[in-house]
């Protein structure tokens, strides 16, 4: 009985301790992919908007700042429609760090940019829903 009892309680904590490692691994991959994926798109828009090497850096941050408030959102409980409202939230503040980053000029491009990609996006989905006719 007492053999058992002390097996069981091996297993327990070995599962806990195993459990915690692969918890603690992921959370350091998403951030690792986060920092990653943020870098990648300051390195893109510092292309296609000329901006200086503070300027990206800044855009760096407010993308990492976007995709931690997107992973906060994706683990919450809630509504479909509270997490939508609280979407278009964390959208605005990425938009408004990013207006105050970006000059004017170039504010105005990213604008038309994303304009053209969503209806680029909404054209799609549109032929992906229409039946083709034979």
């Amino acid at each position: 009985m007492k053999k058992q009892y002390l097996l069981r309680l091996a297993v327990g904590i070995c599962t806990l301790l195993i459990s915690t490692t692969v918890f603690s691994q992921n959370k350091d991959f998403y951030e690792n992919y986060i920092a990653a994926q943020s870098k990648g798109i300051a390195h893109h828009f510092a292309q296609r908007y000329k901006l200086d090497q503070s300027r990206q850096e800044q855009v760096e941050k407010s993308f990492i700042e976007y995709y931690r408030a997107i992973d906060l959102l994706r683990n919450s409980s809630g509504s479909k429609s509270q997490k939508n409202a609280s979407f278009s939230e964390i959208e605005k503040k990425r938009d408004n760090a990013l207006k105050r980053i970006l000059p004017s000029n170039q504010w105005k491009k990213y604008e038309s940019d994303m304009a053209r990609r969503t209806s680029d996006s909404l054209a799609m989905q549109y032929k992906r829903e229409t039946p083709q006719k034979q």
